[in-house]
């Protein structure tokens, strides 16, 4: 009895939280939501990738040795690229997420409510974007100098291309999420 009793409380927490996406999609604010947590995660997501730009940029500033080329070359291939295309990925899975809830949206104050907190993450991370872009245009020359001492051509164009991109892909991105939103406030809002 007591082994039933204890199995009974382990699994208690587990089925609750296996129903947490069902949940979130069957009610007009739960789909809103789970957008919600999407746009929160890429603005975190942007953070990182402007500290790794800002770290990357310190060090492209020290005395250009191959031993600094190696240690700028790693900070980039270890987290600035992975971390950027995570929040592609991201910002991809947001796109649905909206969209999806635009197309199954209905009047509820709830949603109404929640679009409107989703609404401004979003451009939380239009002006995240948009800082990126800045900081990239302003450590460019610095990164390129660093990256100029590297044998390989085809690493140099590989990074400039990855960094230049980034800042201007998730802005694109996330205007055209932002105007989701705007459709998914007005179909919320209750008559």
């Amino acid at each position: 009895m007591k082994s039933l009793l204890a199995l009974a409380i382990l699994l208690a927490p587990s089925l609750a939280f296996a129903q947490i996406p069902a949940a979130y999609e069957a009610t007009p604010h739960g789909r809103v939501l789970a957008c919600y947590g999407e746009a929160y995660t890429i603005i975190e997501l942007v953070d990182v990738a402007t500290k790794n730009l800002t770290l990357i940029a310190g060090e492209s500033a020290k005395d250009a040795t191959p031993a600094r080329l190696q240690i700028v070359t790693g900070m980039i291939a270890a987290g600035t690229i992975g971390d950027q295309q995570q929040a592609l990925d991201v910002v991809e899975r947001l796109e649905e997420c909206v969209s999806s809830a635009v197309e199954r949206a209905t009047p509820d104050a709830a949603a109404r409510f929640a679009a409107g907190a989703l609404t401004e993450e979003v451009a939380i991370g239009i002006m995240m974007a948009d800082g990126f872009i800045s900081d990239y245009k302003q450590s460019a020359a610095v990164i390129d100098k660093i990256l100029a001492t590297s044998d390989d051509a085809s690493f140099r164009t590989t990074t400039n291309s990855v960094f230049s991109r980034f800042g201007a892909t998730m802005k694109a991105a996330l205007e055209r999420v932002r105007l989701a939103c705007d459709q998914l406030v007005e179909k919320s809002t209750p008559k």
